[in-house]
């Protein structure tokens, strides 16, 4: 078996290929590096991609070069953000697998591949840790005014006594999660420590996740804002899910409601948050995700003391890509020949994978 890696900015495919290595596989090795200009640019093709699917041949002359003597000998590719197009399926004869390091398959026409029997392997909870202590450190802030009170202290404003009484404990504060995922989860399990009020809602839930968390699950999303003072957003964009959070579930939210979003800006109603914060109409928004990124300096979203804005730092921290490559290749490790893999690694790998999936 020989493996197409193909890297991104995010996770180099040096990166790919050496901890591929570090795992035990011992197979073939073609590695190609997506040619994007910077780090926008990845982010551009990135959303157009979770909104719209993969098309064309991307670096085709860069690859057709790099294939040409090789292509039938591919049988699985492992990659992270590069689009895995019905076109690039077609020029491997011998592809058995794709494999992504992230979480969602956006970036893979899964078509083109049923089509071929071709089996796609995801990547769930690869940084569910990471997204989640990031989010609970916005949930904090948020209701403990850190955001504004270090705004107010470096314009030289030493907030009074009197303005504490705006600020609230996480622990006091009813938390609603919509979209219950490796993330919410992973969310739920850090708010046990707060011994808080956690609801639920997620119509596509799977109840063994609710083994170990203290949530209450509910069947609307009205029922989750409306009994929630702080709504934390763990959702997938899908065309169902684009501006999920508009007008009326802002108002279900109402004057004393926080809302976070570490997922995707395409889930908020943009011009309708806008509109709530404008007009004092909820508490705050504490957002790492936005329609517009980098956000321009001139957005109306920086007007605002009730704003706590981060600049989609979420998902990432120093060790987080090399634990999600780590995690894809256990389990590759688990589905693939043991012969790929030295030693007894694909034994150990399965056993790993099982633990971190709660099994």
């Amino acid at each position: 078996m020989t493996i197409l890696f193909l890297g991104d900015l995010a996770v180099p495919v040096s990166q790919l290929v050496a901890e591929f290595e570090a795992q035990g596989y011992i197979g073939g090795t073609i590695a190609h590096q997506w040619s994007l200009t910077d780090n926008d640019e990845m982010v551009k093709a990135n959303r157009h991609l979770e909104l719209h699917g993969p098309s064309g041949h991307t670096d085709q002359a860069q690859l057709n070069e790099l294939l040409g003597p090789v292509r039938e000998q591919i049988t699985g590719i492992v990659t992270e953000f590069f689009p895995i197009s019905r076109e690039l399926i077609a020029e491997l004869p011998s592809l058995a697998f794709v494999a992504t390091v992230r979480s969602g398959t956006q970036n893979i026409d899964s078509v083109a591949a049923a089509e071929r029997g071709i089996e796609i392997y995801n990547n769930p909870g690869r940084n569910a840790p990471v997204v989640a202590d990031f989010t609970m450190a916005l949930m904090l802030a948020a209701c403990r005014g850190l955001a504004l009170a270090n705004r107010a202290l470096s314009n030289g404003v030493w907030l009074p006594r009197s303005a504490r009484r705006v600020f609230r404990t996480l622990a006091s504060t009813p938390v609603g999660l919509v979209g219950f995922g490796q993330v919410g989860y992973q969310v739920a399990r850090l708010l046990r420590g707060f011994e808080g009020q956690v609801r639920v809602y997620d119509p596509y839930l799977r109840t063994e996740m609710l083994g170990d968390v203290n949530v209450t699950v509910v069947e609307s999303l009205q029922e989750v804002i409306e009994q929630s003072e702080l709504v934390s957003l763990h959702a997938r964009v899908t065309p169902e899910t684009v501006g999920l959070i508009g007008a009326q579930e802002l108002r279900w939210l109402g004057p004393d409601g926080i809302l976070v979003n570490t997922a995707r800006a395409e889930l908020i109603d943009e011009a309708a948050l806008l509109a709530a914060l404008r007009e004092g109409s909820i508490c705050g928004a504490a957002l790492d995700v936005f329609s517009e990124e980098p956000l321009p300096l001139d957005h109306e979203l920086h007007r605002y003391d009730s704003a706590l804005l981060t600049p989609h730092l979420a998902g990432g921290s120093r060790d987080a890509p090399l634990m999600a490559v780590r995690l894809l290749a256990t389990r590759l490790g688990a589905v693939t020949p043991p012969a790929l893999w030295a030693g007894n690694v694909a034994a150990q790998n399965q056993s790993t994978t099982n633990q971190q999936e709660g099994k």
